[in-house]
């Protein structure tokens, strides 16, 4: 398991360091579409967003959650029409959410 923070070091400094954006609501968050990219099968790519919080005095970031949205069916064509729903995750869904870290 990994903890929070390093999930957002990971995400603000890893192999692919991602900048936050502002979410309409003032939330910050950083999202990986894969909406049109055609897949081979055995990779595994859904659209990816999380969420995080800002510590007004330290501006430390936190996770809040994690909205995973998969292609249904074994789709391997990049089309919003192979998209399931979205779930989201939070830390109080324990091992989801140690699995939605990942």
């Amino acid at each position: 398991a990994r903890s929070d923070a390093a999930f957002v070091d990971l995400a603000l400094n890893g192999f692919n360091p991602c900048i936050p954006k502002k979410y309409k609501d003032g939330r910050l968050y950083i999202d990986f579409k894969y909406d049109g990219i055609m897949l081979d099968g055995k990779h595994w790519a859904p659209n990816t967003t999380a969420f995080f919080t800002q510590d007004k005095k330290t501006k430390e970031l936190t996770v809040e959650s994690i909205e995973i949205q998969e292609r249904i069916g074994g789709f391997t064509r990049g089309h919003n029409a192979c998209l399931g729903e979205p779930k989201v995750y939070k830390p109080a869904d324990g091992s989801d959410w140690e699995k939605a870290k990942r």
